[in-house]
C-alpha cells in the first residue's frame, strides 16, 4: 500500500495474504481489491475510502492487493477475476451481494452510497 495515503479508518483491515480472506463472519462489509501498480486503482480506492469516511460507513472494510490473489482464488471467492481498477464487493451476512467492477467501479459505488 505504498502509494496509498489516507487516514486510517477504524473498521479497515488490510489483508496481507489471500489465505486469510473470508467473509463468513461479516454481517456488513466491503472488500476492495486494488493494484499497487495501477494509477486508476489507486485513484479509485482513495476516492472510495474518502466516501466511506464521509458517509460514516459502519461495516467492515477489507483491502487486498490483487497480486496477492491468484486468479483461481478470485474466481472461487468472488465469482470473477478482478482487472485492477480498484473493484469493490459489497458483503452482507457473509455473502457478496453487489459487485462494482471495471474502470467506473468507483462511480457506480458512489451512486449507490450518495443516494
Amino acid at each position: 500500500m505504498d502509494q496509498l495515503k489516507f487516514e486510517l479508518i477504524n473498521n479497515l483491515k488490510i489483508i496481507e495474504n489471500s489465505i486469510n480472506l473470508e467473509f463468513k463472519g461479516i454481517n456488513k462489509g466491503l472488500l476492495i481489491v486494488y493494484c499497487n501498480w495501477s494509477e486508476k486503482a489507486i485513484s479509485n480506492i482513495t476516492k472510495t475510502l474518502e466516501l466511506i469516511k464521509k458517509v460514516n460507513y459502519f461495516g467492515d472494510i477489507l483491502i487486498i492487493d490483487i497480486d496477492k490473489m491468484p486468479p483461481n482464488f478470485q474466481i472461487n471467492l468472488l465469482g470473477t477475476v478482478c482487472n485492477g481498477w480498484g473493484e469493490l464487493f459489497e458483503i452482507e451476512n457473509g455473502k457478496i451481494i453487489n459487485k462494482f467492477k471495471g474502470k467506473d467501479c468507483y462511480i457506480d459505488f458512489e451512486r449507490r452510497y450518495k443516494n
